[in-house]
């Protein structure tokens, strides 16, 4: 992906989504993901090196980041789609999964960017030796938050234009599945901590 593309991503979703809207082709879809999240897991792991260099698991943990990313790379945008398109099936969304596919894991790319943007802070403040730690952290999390934030908004945007669908539905239906699944999640839970027996 150029970097116009994936600056025009940020800048001006509604255009971006418009500019790749005659896109039919699973690959074509992937190819610029793959490419955006392998570059940025070898910044991760780049940046990682010189706050985890000499731990016992420091090579373990370098590899297993690698082969994990590489797979992901491939996987997590269908898997992604999958559970978001119940979702925005839903809502009323009839436009086809490849359109969910498309929005979804362009949109994702914001947050992989973030990702990138919240190791090179991190690295940052270890060479600048910051000691709080909790401030560290708590830069991570915004960071972190703000990200994904981004992301929805981004992906609702391009799920309302492809299913021809408000983007408060959209973006509702992008997070319902997630929501239903963190609910029985509390709710098991809940019933362990009250009498595990039941779980």
């Amino acid at each position: 992906m150029r970097f116009q593309k994936l600056k025009t991503l940020f800048a001006d979703p509604v255009k971006f989504f418009k500019d790749i809207s005659k896109e039919k082709s699973y690959w074509t879809v992937l190819k610029p993901y793959v490419l955006v999240y392998l570059a940025a897991l070898i910044i991760q792991l780049l940046a990682s090196i010189p706050i985890y260099y000499g731990t016992p698991v420091f090579m373990l943990s370098i590899l297993t980041g690698l082969l994990v990313g590489i797979a992901g790379a491939f996987a997590t945008p269908f898997i992604g789609s999958f559970f978001t398109h119940l979702g925005i099936f839903i809502v009323g969304g009839r436009k086809g999964f490849f359109n969910t596919f498309k929005a979804l894991t362009y949109g994702t790319l914001v947050v992989v960017v973030y990702g990138v943007l919240s190791s090179i802070i991190s690295l940052l403040l270890f060479l600048l030796k910051v000691e709080r730690e909790s401030g560290s952290i708590s830069l991570m999390a915004v960071i972190s938050i703000v990200g994904v934030m981004h992301m929805l908004v981004t992906s609702a945007i391009g799920v309302s234009m492809y299913h021809s669908i408000s983007r408060w539905k959209a973006f509702f239906g992008i997070i319902l599945i997630p929501l239903i699944l963190l609910v029985i999640i509390i709710a098991f839970a809940g019933l362990a901590l009250i009498n595990p027996a039941l779980v």
